[in-house]
Parts: structure tokens; sequence; C-alpha cells
């Protein structure tokens, strides 16, 4: 078995709970709500791996902003099989 997949694997995991974690603690507590150790504590992870992919809680919360920018452009991706209006629809139908 490749090792390196497995830690990739592991690596992206770990790194995604620690942002779903942050985006949970933004979304009940706001900005202020938000500290290294609180994030850790919520995902299950170390606070260590925790300032091992972020580097203060500035980059964090950057980073969790950037994830919910890349998913509200998923919600409105368009389908050139579909007709405009169709896409429109489509994409109210994800957000709603």
């Amino acid at each position: 078995m490749d090792t390196g997949t497995v830690n990739s694997g592991e690596q992206v995991d770990r790194q995604s709970r620690i942002l779903e974690a942050a985006l949970d603690l933004l979304s009940r507590h706001g900005i202020s709500g938000v500290n290294m150790r609180a994030v850790a504590r919520e995902a299950g992870v170390a606070l260590g791996l925790v300032n091992y992919y972020y580097e203060d809680k500035t980059s964090l919360i950057r980073a969790a902003l950037h994830r919910i920018d890349e998913h509200d452009l998923m919600l409105l991706a368009s389908d050139p099989a579909s007709s405009a209006d169709e896409q429109l629809r489509t994409a109210l139908h994800r957000v709603a």
C-alpha cells in the first residue's frame, strides 16, 4: 500500500475537519468565538495541528471564508446542456 497516498488523504481530512470546525464556530459565535484552541477542540485534533496548517487566527478565518466562496461558486456552476432558465432554477433550488 502506498503510505504517501494514505497520509495525503488523512492530511486533507484533518485540514477539512479544521476548516469545518472554524466555520461552525463562526456561525455560532462570530469571529470573536474563533480561536485556535476552540477550533482544535471542535475538530477533535491537537492544537499543534491547527497551528501547523494555519499561522494564526486570521489565516484560518481567511481559509474558512475562501471555502464558503468556493462552495457558493459551485452552487452557481452552469450546465451547458441546460437552458439559461433551467440553470437559474437549478441554482436557486440549490441555494434555497
